[in-house]
């Protein structure tokens, strides 16, 4: 004898077959010497792949330009080259990011040391 919540079971499995699958889109490239994946699943019916990219990239982008250590010209390079004790003026996130490490120092007793070099 079936029990009564096993007798449902193929008409769920029939109703959830017929539930429409969300769009899957997926951008790659390259970015700060290494690549990037990145992956939307169910996008705003608003948004078009092309405007994604677009902003994928501009962030990306913003990232390279404040905070690679491979550019001498990125903010965090110039904050290196810094003299110190002098003002330096840091984008809000660049001040996020290591007020971020500066808490994962703290928190875990100065085993955490963002720094890259001396």
């Amino acid at each position: 004898m079936l029990r009564a919540g096993a007798m449902w079971l193929p008409f769920l499995f029939l109703l959830s077959a017929c539930t429409p699958q969300p769009d899957v889109w997926r951008f790659e490239g390259a970015t700060m010497g290494t690549s990037y994946h990145v992956t939307v699943v169910g996008a705003p019916a608003n948004v078009s792949r092309e405007i994604l990219q677009g902003d994928i990239d501009r962030v990306l982008l913003r990232v390279d330009e404040l905070m690679s250590t491979w550019r001498s010209d990125s903010e965090i390079s110039r904050l290196n080259g810094a003299p110190v004790g002098e003002w330096f003026e840091l984008a809000a996130e660049t001040h996020a990011v290591l007020a971020a490490a500066l808490d994962m120092h703290r928190a875990g007793g100065g085993r955490f040391d963002v720094r890259v070099g001396p």
